[in-house]
């Protein structure tokens, strides 16, 4: 069993404390809006029940809580491994 995304959700810092939560792939979510037909941003996050600024930084690959993943995953009805960097 690959516990690949397991693995990124726990690495740790150079100081030895765990970071939590995980990058994400913005192409995915792109492909996923273009095949619900979600014409914007502004429009997933309020169907996904997070902000228009955590959408931004998933937008931008940037590290987003694991609360964020499973709501996003869950909404877009795609893996959390295949949203995973």
């Amino acid at each position: 069993m690959d516990n690949g995304w397991q693995n990124t959700v726990n690495n740790k810092r150079p100081s030895g404390r765990k970071q939590k939560g995980a990058y994400m792939r913005a192409d995915e979510i792109r492909l996923a809006m273009a095949r619900m037909k979600i014409a914007t941003q502004k429009e997933l996050a309020s169907k996904a029940g997070i902000t228009q600024q955590t959408l931004t930084a998933v937008m931008k690959e940037r590290r987003v809580s694991l609360n964020t993943l499973e709501k996003l995953a869950g909404f877009l009805k795609i893996s959390i491994t295949k949203l995973m960097l």
